[in-house]
């Protein structure tokens, strides 16, 4: 049952792109990052190997963000560990395997029976499909914003042309019969 659950986890964790970890603050328990995690963080995933002998978890995660929001990410995490704030932060990750990726992180302290800080747990959400798709949406908006005005300004010059062009044509319908009478 426990595989059966486990497997479930894990096929679930891959159709909606979202890994977990657990980071324990005690020395003697190694971290845990779950195999699509690691997929989607562009680490080496071996089957055989055990998942949970990942050191310095949070060290690897912070190393595959971007660095123009590595900043907020560290201070995200600071203040996770030391006030207990959770991480609510999107954020994106640069790796070799997967390139520019968008990611929602959320995490949040664990405590024990007398209210200390044991672990931090969290999961990881690749929106970077989410993220290109309103990419693609704001570029058919702003075509067609575009599009409008480009329409908008077709027509302004027609009512343009048709109000500067009867004026002239009475000017000059009038400047000929003057023409005529001093003839």
């Amino acid at each position: 049952a426990l595989r059966r659950s486990e497997a479930a986890l894990h096929t679930a964790q891959e159709l909606a792109n979202i890994g977990n970890y657990g980071v324990y603050y005690d020395a003697g328990m190694a971290d845990y990052a779950s195999p699509q995690l690691r997929r989607i963080f562009g680490w080496e995933t071996n089957e055989s190997e055990e998942t949970s002998s990942i050191d310095h978890l949070s060290v690897r995660i912070i190393s595959v963000v971007h660095p123009s929001d590595r900043a907020s990410v560290l201070q995200a995490f600071s203040e996770l560990d030391a006030a207990g704030t959770p991480i609510d932060i999107e954020y994106r990750t640069l790796t070799a395997h997967s390139g520019l990726r968008y990611i929602h992180h959320l995490a949040q302290v664990v405590r024990d029976d007398r209210g200390r800080a044991v672990q931090h747990v969290g999961t990881v959400h690749d929106i970077t499909d989410r993220r290109l798709a309103e990419y693609e949406v704001q570029q058919m908006h702003n075509r067609i914003t575009h599009s409008g005005r480009v329409s908008i300004l077709g027509e302004m010059a027609t009512g343009i042309a048709h109000e500067v062009n009867q004026p002239l044509t009475a000017i000059a319908t009038y400047a000929k019969a003057c023409l005529r009478l001093i003839n």
